[in-house]
């Protein structure tokens, strides 16, 4: 029961790699065949481009969103796992056999806050995300605008990153409890 269940899902993974394509034309780049769960969510504003490698995964749940004029890779062998989300508005590349854990989220931009304006149409500040290859993020890690992270690095699980990450690291957050007591 589990093969058959897993094959329907692997088509409609097909199914809907072949109408993102056709939605997306040359928007969307596919070297080799990627896997797209049947419940993952592309969406490329006209002028974006997205390019998805040989056996690159986006798992179920994850959403991928990519601006106007903005670029978003994922190498060859790379993995973003369940309920992942990608917002580009700049540029974002993920190297080859990079692992992505669970519920892990990529920003390239910030709101601008401070504004005299409605917050709502105050725009963004962008910087271009770099992973290299070969590197794991752990689950609910947050990747901030402007990071690059080296080849062949971990991202402890939890951990907010917000600056370069040299080469062969481990990263993580230490983060000291709080407990005061009642006034």
């Amino acid at each position: 029961m589990r093969k058959i269940l897993y094959s329907y899902s692997q088509i409609l993974g097909l199914l809907k790699i072949f109408f993102y394509k056709i939605a997306y034309g040359k928007d969307l780049r596919m070297e080799g065949v990627p896997h797209i769960a049947h419940d993952a969510t592309i969406r490329i504003r006209k002028g974006g481009r997205a390019s998805l490698c040989s056996s690159s995964r986006l798992s179920s749940g994850c959403y991928l969103w990519v601006s106007e004029g903005a670029e978003f890779k994922i190498g060859e062998n790379s993995t973003i796992n369940v309920n992942c989300i990608i917002s580009c508005r700049e540029k974002i590349l993920i190297g080859q056999n990079v692992m992505v854990g669970p519920s892990s989220t990529f920003y390239d931009c910030d709101h601008v806050y401070r504004t005299e304006s409605d917050m709502s149409s105050a725009g963004y500040k962008t910087a271009p995300v770099i992973i290299g290859d070969n590197v794991w993020i752990g689950a609910q890690v947050s990747i901030l605008k402007g990071v690059t992270i080296g080849n062949g690095s971990v991202i402890a699980a939890g951990s907010v990153v917000n600056k370069d990450i040299p080469a062969n690291s481990i990263f993580y957050n230490k983060k000291d409890d709080v407990c005061k007591p009642k006034q």
